[in-house]
């Protein structure tokens, strides 16, 4: 429901519920969930079709959006965009925080997206305000946000981008996360009093238990940077990409037709943050392209047929490291394979769709699924590449000649389906 300039869960919004401060162990282990992380804001002037959904910004997909609707273009100046921009990339500066506008970041990698202008009619709120953004999403836990800012003020773009990382209002001119009117706005570095009764109405703070980690209990405070801090560290520069294998180990693998064989990818990086994709070709036709936006990390073929099948698994930082590692499957006696894993250049711009939901891109294999959950590798964006690991053999008893990707059981279909079991990533 609507609240002001945040849309909340109904449950939270009337204060029957809370958002624990403390995320379950096992979502923590998951690879690109861990704190602090690299994060990146992309700032859409250029409008485009939204669709209604859970937020993916990489797909266009909102919690606020009107099906189908053609989003406008910012209607402002050059110059007032540019203004915006710089104000924006101000007010994250200290953040770990990299702020685009002129080329859209790649799918695979998670950002929060700003729509940057239109009207609270381009929306589905049933209110006039001046932005909105989805709220208790505390410590920015999903990172693929869509916010919106209808009017040409910096401190609105920031407060929406903050609202989907979690911040809640706070009283102060000299604030963003403030509806107080002043200048040179800033996210405050020290606990302010919370904005509940006199912004929004009691109850509607979404991420009280996380402001009182900071501020203490029952404080009715928030510290914005400190909040924020947690979540994207400080602006030092990533060198180092993240790392990228394949299990079962093993360049080249060879299977019986009708066999089966479960694929796991193993990604770690140095900062949370990282997103990954997985690309599965057959005899040189594409089969499978897809981010695995739950971040499954598994996916179990079942059935095979004879053929040539190549696996390319791709990460990607914050820092624009793209790094790949292969793996062949010589399934029956096809030709030779493709190519051999590790050394190859990835390009992280490709159209990856949502894994298992749109089979448009997957040739004569289509998706069955829902997506995957969990999953280390390289070559990079530049040119530097790590060589893959050494990799053996192996056999399985035959079975019905067909394909699937999908959980171990009966043999279902010709498809792909990504595997539901959700795959640590960490040891």
């Amino acid at each position: 429901m609507q609240i002001g300039e945040v849309v909340q869960r109904r449950e939270i919004a009337e204060g029957r519920k809370q958002i624990d401060p403390k995320p379950l162990p096992a979502w923590e282990d998951i690879e690109g969930n861990q704190y602090p992380r690299k994060g990146t804001v992309f700032l859409n002037f250029n409008g485009g079709m939204l669709k209604a959904g859970d937020d993916n910004s990489a797909e266009n997909k909102s919690t606020l959006a009107r099906h189908n609707h053609a989003y406008p273009v910012f209607n402002g100046s050059e110059a007032t965009a540019l203004t915006l921009i710089q104000a924006v990339q101000q007010d994250l500066e200290t953040l770990g925080v990299r702020v685009l506008y002129l080329n859209r970041p790649s799918k695979t990698v998670p950002y929060t997206m700003a729509m940057v202008g239109g009207s609270w009619s381009d929306t589905n709120i049933s209110d006039p305000a001046g932005g909105v953004a989805p709220g208790t999403d505390c410590e920015d836990r999903d990172q693929r946000n869509v916010v919106y800012a209808f009017d040409s003020n910096s401190a609105t773009i920031s407060q929406e981008i903050a609202h989907a990382w979690g911040l809640d209002h706070t009283l102060g001119s000299d604030r963003i996360m403030s509806y107080q009117a002043g200048n040179n706005k800033h996210f405050g570095d020290n606990c302010q009093a919370l904005c509940e009764e006199q912004c929004q109405g009691p109850g509607t703070i979404g991420c009280r238990l996380i402001h009182e980690v900071y501020c203490g209990e029952d404080s009715e405070q928030q510290n914005d940077l400190a909040e924020l801090n947690k979540i994207f560290g400080t602006p030092e520069e990533d060198t180092e990409p993240p790392t990228v294998n394949i299990l079962p180990d093993g360049d080249v693998i060879e299977l019986e037709v009708g066999a089966n064989i479960e694929v796991k990818a193993d990604i770690h990086d140095n900062y949370g943050g990282v997103g990954w994709r997985i690309k599965v070709s057959r005899d040189g036709e594409v089969a499978l392209d897809a981010v695995d936006y739950e971040k499954v990390g598994a996916w179990y073929f079942a059935n095979l047929e004879a053929g040539t099948y190549e696996v390319v698994l791709e990460a990607e930082d914050h820092a624009e490291h793209v790094v790949q590692d292969k793996l062949t499957i010589l399934v029956g006696t096809p030709g030779p394979p493709t190519g051999s894993g590790g050394d190859s250049e990835g390009d992280s711009e490709g159209e990856g769709t949502t894994a298992g939901v749109d089979s448009d891109d997957t040739g004569d294999l289509p998706a069955t699924a829902a997506p995957p959950k969990s999953v280390r590798g390289p070559t990079t964006r530049a040119g530097a590449s790590a060589a893959a690991p050494s990799r053996g053999g192996q056999r399985a008893r035959p079975a019905a000649p067909r394909l699937v990707v999908g959980p171990p059981g009966p043999p279902a279909p010709p498809g792909l389906k990504p595997q539901a079991a959700r795959a640590r990533m960490r040891a």
